[in-house]
């Protein structure tokens, strides 16, 4: 079990997932990285983590090399109970060295465990949005490997080849798994994509590639924040035609704005899809930097105004307050991010003429002693994507569709349906609704998933 705060919603166990290990800097939030310090020091000399960082004077650095951790990957197959699983908290599931074939095995595996949610962070937003957004493609590569896991279990031992021969990874289809409906649909509805920005340059870009990215619930990492973030005015001129493919009209509007957090364009007039959850919290350990109060406060209003769920996680190693005398642990910081390291009082730093300094007291006391109280109050909401069904109740008409429409989308790709329909498919479609309380007798169902079927078969059912 992890002590990650925002992987614990009520009726989860949350636990981290790191199917691949390694990642390598990509902005200033990484300078102290916990990954990166446990991978160079404690862990260096295991065999899962040996070389994936290099020495620096700063301490150990992810070097960008990756590694499929093949004992970890099918972890989550074995948890029956509900659990939030954090994926990659070791490194970035979208590295850019990250093979595609390793993505498919990571997203097979949350496709057969419906009962867990999965909460997938990424400073790459721009190849998360390349990876998940085409459908038809997407679904076809992860059903294969669905389809390759459940083969290799049943006949362990055979080669490759033979397992090519007996059953052909592509004359199979998502619906062969019994432990996988979700692969009707794209993208996985038990998985949430999120992206972590620590300032303001660096939100417009990753929020906007995200936005733009097929999910069912799309989150914020505001940690550790490290300057002033607004939410609800994007500049998007920019990004309209080169991504979106809109043509953008600037006889309206000279610009395009977005709020990220309601989904309105101004300059489109229409709705687009919006942020569903905003976590923010400041840095811990040894070398952490100060975060200003006020940039917490400012999320929060923005999140309660737009009905957005606001998880503040911890101050990290530095208290707000105004009554410190001058120390060794008193630190001075500014709106735009400056900071005077100890000893230092706000009050010496005051504000300029335009009032824009705004200096905040802060100390240095440890995370444990600086909590999470916002104003004296615990903000910890959690959006209702995890309390949710996820369409995982359907009824026996939906589950006859569900299996035609898996057959005609693998049709129109080209995939051939004769090894689809057979005894396993007939077994499992029956399986399944005897599951959602279906009480006709074995024979008598099995007949008429069978005539069901029996239109698309090219080969003797059961």
């Amino acid at each position: 079990m992890t002590k990650i705060e925002w992987t614990h919603p009520a009726g989860f166990k949350g636990e981290t997932w790191n199917p691949i290990v390694g990642c390598s800097v990509a902005s200033k939030g990484c300078t102290n990285c916990y990954a990166m310090k446990m991978a160079g020091t404690r862990l260096k000399h295991t065999e899962l983590y040996k070389g994936l960082t290099d020495e620096s004077k700063a301490g150990p650095v992810f070097n960008g090399k990756m590694r499929l951790n093949e004992k970890a990957l099918h972890a989550p197959l074995s948890c029956k109970k509900p659990r939030c699983f954090f994926v990659n908290s070791m490194g970035d599931l979208f590295h850019e060295s990250v093979p595609e074939e390793w993505l498919e095995k990571v997203f097979a595996v949350m496709a057969m465990t419906p009962q867990h949610r999965y909460l997938i962070l990424t400073k790459r937003a721009t190849r998360m949005r390349e990876y998940c957004n085409p459908i038809a493609k997407r679904r076809l590569k992860v059903a294969r490997e669905v389809m390759d896991y459940h083969v290799q279990r049943e006949c362990k031992g055979l080669t490759n080849e033979n397992l090519d021969q007996l059953m052909p990874v592509e004359s199979v289809g998502a619906v062969d798994c019994p432990d996988n409906i979700y692969l009707r649909s794209w993208p996985l509805p038990n998985v949430a994509l999120g992206v972590s920005v620590e300032s303001r340059e660096l939100a417009e870009d990753r929020i906007f590639e995200l936005l733009n990215t097929r999910a069912e619930m799309r989150f914020l990492s505001a940690e550790p924040l490290l300057g002033s973030l607004s939410l609800t005015r994007f500049n998007l001129t920019k990004y309209v035609e080169a991504v979106t493919g809109q043509a953008f009209d600037r006889r309206y509007s000279p610009v395009c704005y977005q709020n990220a957090l309601t989904g309105l364009v101004t300059g489109m007039d229409e709705y687009q899809d919006k942020l569903d959850w905003v976590i923010a919290g400041g840095e811990s350990g040894a070398k952490a930097r100060p975060a200003h109060p006020e940039w917490f406060r400012e999320l929060r209003a923005q999140c309660m105004a737009s009905g957005v769920p606001f998880f503040f996680k911890q101050w990290g190693e530095f208290k707000p307050g105004s009554d410190f005398k001058s120390d060794e642990k008193s630190w001075a910081v500014a709106w735009d991010g400056r900071t005077v390291s100890p000893p230092a009082l706000a009050d010496d730093y005051p504000k300029d003429a335009s009032g824009h300094d705004r200096w905040s007291a802060v100390r240095k006391v440890g995370k444990a002693a600086a909590g999470n109280l916002l104003d004296g109050e615990v903000h910890q909401a959690f959006p209702s994507w995890f309390f949710e069904n996820l369409g995982r109740e359907i009824g026996e008409c939906e589950a006859f569709s569900v299996v035609q429409e898996e057959v005609a989308w693998l049709y129109a790709n080209g995939v051939e349906a004769a090894g689809l329909v057979g005894p396993c498919l007939t077994q499992n479609v029956c399986d399944e609704l005897k599951r959602k309380g279906e009480r006709r007798t074995e024979s008598a169902l099995r007949a008429e998933v069978k005539e069901r079927l029996d239109p698309l078969e090219e080969r003797e059912g059961c």
